[in-house]
């Protein structure tokens, strides 16, 4: 359970709300930060002009009392199905509910099922691509999946699984909301469903670990260990595969958040949100890890004044990032190269007509992984250029940050998928990646 004195620690990811707002005690920050020209002052006291809000939190930062911060959310629970519940926005009228979420564990093995999953599904969400591990063959579209069940009933080997998920990605209506049969309670209920213990749903094969995963992850926790912030949201966990490499107390104190759910994740998300957007309340969460997400976002410096925003005084950001040279290392990588020849042989015409910008536009890491359509045009020099480290460091600081301390690790041959290369000697100046540890005065 979250160690936290908050019970309305969870707001809506949009709206900004004024409380106790006395302009006489402030030089008017807020204005001076909007952008938009969304924030007006009336009799004494500034007013948020919501339909001309882009709930960037440059107010909510720049404010010196504090009366700027996301509305609180209203918990409600389904009188025909107590286990349904749905936190309202009394401002946008939107409702977050909890959606099901489908997770395929290690168990999955299709020469005993002879693929019944896939045969029943009525969506035809789930398909099978032979070329993979074997627990992994089993592909869901998340965008045609509905979380009806009929895979989980039919499993004979009761590898796939349901996971009820709070999600901030969908959202309900307010005239879908006032057909339910709804009862409001306390938020200290929906928080307990949030933040329950996660139970594993797959091992983690430690040897085959990427070699520079390992020596970040190592860095990260023991971080973490010595510094001992609570708990602690992993933004951007992907798969959860970090808390599930961490041991001991620590884990438990990990909360996994993620825009996107991976089918073959480790353990399950608590939360599906947008980094940029989040659901929480000024200075209310003690730490943030954040490894290889950054580079992703579409707005960095939003990822990064959401996370300040919400950072409790004194609290942590340990976020890692690839640098320039991770390119070189990625040129070395059999798992890349194998990836880049598979491109080639999809469209040898494409890479005939020029092999040069093929190769140029082709291994850059953003186009096959951006959710933003501009970063995917990013070419190879781009990241090369953007990804220095003093470039990352010139946006933490312009972000709010404090750098307490930085690590670099990764060496040209850690980017092979065996852990075992994280025990050599790591670079002091030209690696992969770059772990900085980030406070908050």
């Amino acid at each position: 359970m979250v160690k936290t004195n908050h019970p309305e620690i969870l707001s809506c990811p949009k709206c900004f709300v004024i409380s106790d707002c006395i302009t006489e005690k402030c030089k008017k920050e807020c204005i001076g930060a909007c952008a938009e020209n969304a924030i007006n002052i009336e009799k004494d006291r500034a007013e948020i002009i919501t339909s001309a809000c882009s709930s960037c939190s440059k107010c909510a930062i720049a404010c010196p009392i504090s009366a700027i911060d996301k509305n609180p959310l209203e918990y409600y629970q389904d009188e025909n199905n107590p286990e349904k519940g749905y936190l309202l926005c009394n401002i946008c009228k939107n409702a977050y509910s909890w959606i099901p979420i489908i997770y395929i564990t290690d168990r999955c093995r299709q020469d005993r099922c002879k693929l019944v999953c896939v045969e029943r599904c009525p969506t035809k969400t789930l398909n099978y691509f032979r070329w993979t591990k074997r627990s992994k063959r089993i592909q869901i579209d998340r965008e045609l999946c509905n979380g009806c069940g009929i895979c989980v009933e039919c499993c004979p080997e009761n590898a796939i699984v349901i996971h009820p998920t709070l999600s901030f990605i969908h959202k309900m209506g307010w005239d879908d909301f006032l057909k339910l049969n709804t009862k409001k309670r306390e938020m200290g209920v929906a928080i307990k469903k949030i933040f329950r213990p996660q139970k594993p749903l797959r091992k983690v094969e430690s040897f085959f670990l990427c070699g520079i995963v390992v020596a970040t992850y190592n860095y990260v926790r023991s971080v973490l260990e010595k510094e001992s912030p609570g708990w602690i949201i992993d933004s951007g966990c992907g798969g959860n595969l970090f808390r599930e490499t961490i041991s001991g107390n620590l884990k438990d104190d990990i909360w996994g958040i993620d825009g996107y759910t991976e089918p073959h994740a480790y353990a399950p998300v608590c939360l599906i949100a947008d980094a940029e957007y989040l659901p929480f309340q000024n200075q209310t969460i003690p730490a943030y890890v954040s490894n290889f997400v950054l580079e992703h976002s579409a707005n960095p410096i939003q990822y990064l004044k959401e996370a300040y925003r919400t950072m409790k005084p004194g609290g942590l950001l340990i976020i890692s990032v690839p640098t320039s040279y991770w390119h070189l290392g990625n040129t070395m990588s059999i798992y890349y190269n194998f990836q880049y020849l598979l491109k080639i042989i999809h469209k040898p015409s494409y890479f005939l007509k020029n092999p040069l910008r093929h190769f140029i536009m082709e291994r850059s890491h953003e186009k096959d992984h951006a959710l933003d359509s501009n970063q995917k045009r990013h070419t190879l020099l781009d990241e090369i250029r953007l990804w220095k480290i003093e470039k990352w460091e010139a946006i933490y600081r312009s972000s709010g940050f404090n750098i307490l301390d930085r690590s670099i690790a990764g060496h040209l041959m850690s980017t092979h998928h065996l852990s075992i290369l994280a025990k050599l000697p790591q670079p002091s100046r030209f690696g992969v990646h770059c772990t900085h540890v980030l406070g908050k005065e």
